[in-house]
């Protein structure tokens, strides 16, 4: 009896959290569409300190950052949005439009054909996607092994060796794709201009200067440097306080 009750009420606190959460969501929402842009990121902001899988917040406050010209924070929650979500059609779009509106001066190479083909597959959608699929078709196969040992037709046994083969397939993508996000060591450069150094000094030898909005790469960092590879390759230092981790 005290177990259920137990149970009752963090099932009550998580009910009320939620609903908090779509409040102030809503609140936050109102706020944005009367151009209060300060007022709707800090109320976003409130929202991600208790959840931080919230694909709309994050997509809401790369727009208000948009409207505020803050070119570098709105590309690093339009990021964050595509992380979690990478097929989403409204951040890919919108981030674009804030990359043609920041300042690069750094072309990124171009990549190999099959690794391009391999990274779109991957992301075409979430770990936990491809995880429901796999369960799917794990069903679907066991469901057609059994009608195979009933019933003794062919196809059942082809479709349930192929069903197999999908659900191991999903599987494995959705190993990679979780791989992926782990090993994920993307920042963005948040400052108007920063300077990029040959070492983690102030003394250092100026390699250029780097924009707001521009994607790096995280390396290593030494006391408050970080350690950067470019969209070129080339790698060089920065102040650790002019970048935020996707």
């Amino acid at each position: 009896m005290k177990l259920l009750k137990h149970i009752i009420l963090i099932l009550l606190l998580n009910a009320g959290s939620v609903l908090a959460s779509e409040k102030l969501f809503s609140e936050a929402n109102i706020a944005y569409e009367g151009g209060n842009y300060n007022e709707a990121i800090s109320k976003y902001a409130v929202i991600l300190e208790t959840s931080t899988n919230l694909v709309e917040v994050y997509f809401n406050m790369a727009n208000a950052y948009y409207r505020m010209d803050e070119l570098g924070l709105s590309i690093l929650y339009f990021e964050k949005a595509l992380k979690l979500d990478p097929t989403n059609p409204k951040a890919k779009h919108n981030l674009q439009l804030a990359y043609l509106k920041s300042n690069h001066q750094i072309e990124p190479l171009p990549k190999l054909i099959f690794v391009q083909w391999w990274q779109q597959l991957l992301t075409y959608q979430s770990t936990n996607s491809w995880a429901i699929w796999a369960v799917c078709f794990a069903w679907l196969g066991i469901g057609f092994f059994v009608l195979n040992r009933l019933i003794k037709k062919t196809i059942f046994s082809a479709f349930a060796w192929l069903t197999t083969l999908l659900c191991l397939a999903h599987v494995f993508l959705a190993v990679q794709n979780n791989k992926l996000q782990i090993a994920y060591h993307d920042a963005i450069i948040i400052s108007e201009e920063a300077q990029l150094r040959t070492g983690p000094n102030a003394s250092d030898q100026e390699l250029r200067i780097a924009y707001e909005g521009l994607k790096v790469e995280l390396l290593d960092s030494v006391d408050d440097w970080t350690k950067i590879r470019l969209e070129d390759k080339s790698e060089a230092w920065i102040e650790s306080r002019n970048l935020l981790k996707i």
